[in-house]
């Protein structure tokens, strides 16, 4: 288990904050990407958990928001 911090500029995922460069938004789908041309694709669900996504990796999560 990790925490994943995001602010409206960076990502820190546990160890090393990351500059979001650009921003994408669809509906409830965001794809954020970073330097190298790394992206993110996260997705707000109805139950308050969000999905995230790396294709780079082929890694997903779904997070619970810290109470």
């Amino acid at each position: 288990m990790g925490i994943f911090t995001f602010t409206a500029t960076t990502y820190d995922p546990g160890g090393e904050e990351m500059e979001i460069l650009d921003v994408l938004r669809d509906g409830d789908s965001y794809i954020l990407t970073f330097a190298d041309d790394y992206q993110l694709a996260l997705e707000m669900n109805p139950d308050g958990t969000m999905d995230w996504l790396s294709a780079a990796s082929g890694d997903g999560f779904t997070c619970q928001p810290l109470p």
